[in-house]
């Protein structure tokens, strides 16, 4: 900012004076100089002939100061050199309007200072030639409200907008740029439409309008969910609130613009919560701290008999049935009052007097500041599961007696008469009890202890009928068909059934077999199920991986085909190695095994003319020998 310099007094002629009448002169200079603004009175020459005093406050010059000078001394020097140019432009079509519309306009002050100022330009023409009258406005405290304003809503949290009446955006916040995805130069002076998404787009300038017509502050759209259109196209939930502006060149509209994408979800994640709760198949209440119930679901009335309208606000001592004591509940509200979640069984009384027994859990609901503020309990009623566990403790207990009986008649019959007598009367106590079993499943609805109890008894059930079968296979003498076949080749088949067993107990193979494809003369079932069951029971043996070494080669004497399957398992003690072939005697955890598969591996190869044996040492493996005739040796009874 440069200080002016000497004052210019026109030497070619004096300002012109505008001649009217004593009385108008007078007249006029009144209204001037009670004007609240700086009033100006240019010549078209561009001299000042006439002041007012608000004149002098402004620009800090006398009125002997001004009068009979350029305005342009008026003028910051960094726009004095073009001013007259524009000034000679106004006065070739002067009308009344404000000069440099657009532009940001400064006065110069005496003392050298710049002053933000407004100027409103009004031609008078008279005899004497046209003259402008300039009416200046210091915008010193607007300019400064408007840079608070701008402050304040740059920093306000959500995305700010002020659209002009037609429409266009005026301003936009930091917020805006990050919601919307524009910078404030792509989003200042396009339309608001911009931003709504293509589907509401051709209605917004009408709801837009409806708005100006009828300025106030409330939301716009207000029951409607809204949605915004960023710059890549996608949408963005949210919710707007419009306040009205009256500025000087008209009535503008802020617009504070929430994105309520979190919002939405979580409203989601409570409806989806809320529409779970209703659904669900166990009955479920809730209660305020003092123990009245505020919900329940539709699960609790059908289980109860009371609808929601008979149980709200009241405790749910109504529901006793006197099967509990005042301890029991009072440990039940020490637990769920210390904030810990309680979990017992318990005997309610239904609207219709009957007694259902419940699986009932308490958790305690805690609100924002931590503090215990409501309960849950679900409970699942375990009525029907108590009478079927009861039935089948005494199908159990049935099927114990008549093992024992079992037992005791053994005396008189041979242990493949035994076997068979066991299987069959096994049966039908072993198909009630699935068929129990199955029902039962069917009606449990979560996980529990019970339902843990029901899996026992159900693998239990399944060993029993894997006894079955094997009592079954071991009593029986079913004709076999014998056909030719290739050793090899069946080991080959069995090791690829049981392919994913042996990978996931990481179990390497190792075939070691002669070059011959040996053949014997054979039952392909039975042969296959006791490879099956000799490579299953090397499996089971190495736990934590190990080697499993099939061999096939002929013996000595070429008249029989020597295999073996040997393991890097835990092998088997001394003492137990003449009772593996028992019938029922088993070297595997209890629950794990029935102990027939040996002794029915040695029966279908004794049965084919071979000879099946077992070496082992505790700690070392375990190998198991077989010898079958060759298919050009003596086969006799192989078909028997």
């Amino acid at each position: 900012m440069s200080t002016i310099g000497e004052l210019e007094v026109s030497e070619e002629r004096p300002a012109r004076s505008m001649h009217y009448s004593d009385a108008a002169q007078e007249l006029f200079r009144v209204v001037v100089e009670a004007s609240p603004s700086a009033i100006l009175v240019v010549n078209d020459a561009g001299m000042i002939i006439l002041a007012n005093e608000r004149t002098e406050q402004l620009f800090g010059y006398s009125r002997a100061e001004l009068v009979n000078h350029r305005v342009e001394f008026l003028v910051p020097e960094r726009y004095r050199t073009a001013h007259p140019a524009m000034r000679d432009s106004f006065m070739k079509e002067p009308t009344a309007r404000p000069m440099g519309a657009g532009r940001e306009l400064y006065g110069r002050r005496k003392d050298g200072s710049e002053i933000p100022i407004e100027i409103g330009l009004n031609p008078i023409k008279t005899a004497e030639g046209t003259f402008v009258l300039a009416n200046i406005i210091d915008i010193t405290e607007r300019l400064r409200a408007e840079e608070q304003f701008r402050a304040v809503v740059e920093a306000v949290p959500n995305a700010i907008l002020v659209i002009d009446d037609q429409g266009h955006i005026t301003l936009a916040n930091s917020q805006s740029e990050k919601m919307f995805g524009y910078s404030r130069a792509e989003l200042i002076g396009e339309q608001i439409e911009m931003l709504t998404p293509e589907r509401y787009r051709l209605g917004h300038p009408q709801l837009r309008a409806g708005f100006f017509a009828h300025p106030s502050s409330r939301p716009m759209g207000a029951g409607r969910d809204l949605y915004g259109r960023r710059k890549d196209g996608t949408e963005v939930p949210i919710e707007i609130g419009l306040n009205p502006i009256q500025m000087s060149t008209g009535m503008f509209v802020l617009a504070s613009i929430i994105d309520i994408t979190e919002r939405k979800r979580g409203e989601e994640q409570v409806r989806l919560q809320s529409t779970a709760l209703e659904c669900a198949a166990n009955a479920i209440v809730i209660t305020d701290i003092n123990g009245k119930i505020v919900w329940v679901n539709p699960a609790f009335t059908e289980s109860s008999g009371y609808t929601a309208e008979e149980v709200l606000g009241k405790n749910p001592r109504f529901l006793k049935s006197g099967q509990q004591d005042d301890a029991f509940y009072q440990n039940m509200w020490t637990t769920i009052l210390s904030g810990r979640v309680w979990r017992d069984t318990v005997v309610n009384r239904r609207k219709d007097g009957t007694l259902n027994r419940e699986d009932m859990t308490i958790t305690p609901i805690r609100d924002r500041a931590g503090k215990i503020s409501h309960f849950i309990a679900i409970k699942q009623d375990i009525t029907k599961l108590e009478q079927a566990l009861s039935e089948v403790r005494a199908k159990n207990d049935e099927l114990a007696m008549m093992t024992q009986q079992l037992w005791q008649a053994s005396r008189l019959a041979t242990v493949g008469e035994l076997a068979a007598s066991i299987a069959h009367e096994l049966n039908n106590p072993l198909a009630t009890v699935s068929l129990k079993l199955e029902t039962l499943a069917s009606q449990l609805m979560a996980e529990s202890d019970k339902l843990r109890s029901v899996q026992i008894i159900a693998d239990e059930v399944e060993r029993m009928g894997n006894l079955v079968g094997n009592l079954l296979q071991f009593s029986r003498r079913s004709h076999r068909q014998v056909s030719t076949l290739y050793v090899r080749r069946e080991i080959d088949s069995s090791l690829e059934l049981i392919e994913h067993h042996l990978r996931t107990h990481n179990i390497e193979v190792i075939r070691d077999y002669s070059p011959e494809m040996h053949a014997i003369q054979a039952d392909r079932q039975q042969l296959r199920q006791v490879f099956l069951n000799l490579l299953t029971n090397a499996a089971d043996a190495m736990k934590d991986g190990g080697t499993l070494t099939v061999k096939v080669n002929l013996s000595p004497d070429e008249s029989r085909v020597r295999i073996e399957f040997a393991d890097t398992g835990g092998g088997i003690e001394a003492g137990n190695l003449e009772k593996i072939w028992d019938p029922f005697f088993t070297t595997k955890p209890e629950g794990k095994g029935t102990g027939l598969g040996l002794a029915i591996c040695r029966r279908v190869i004794e049965e084919h003319q071979g000879s099946i044996a077992i070496e082992s040492e505790l700690g070392r493996g375990t190998k198991i020998i077989i010898e079958l005739p060759t298919n050009g040796a003596s086969n006799q009874g192989a078909s028997g």
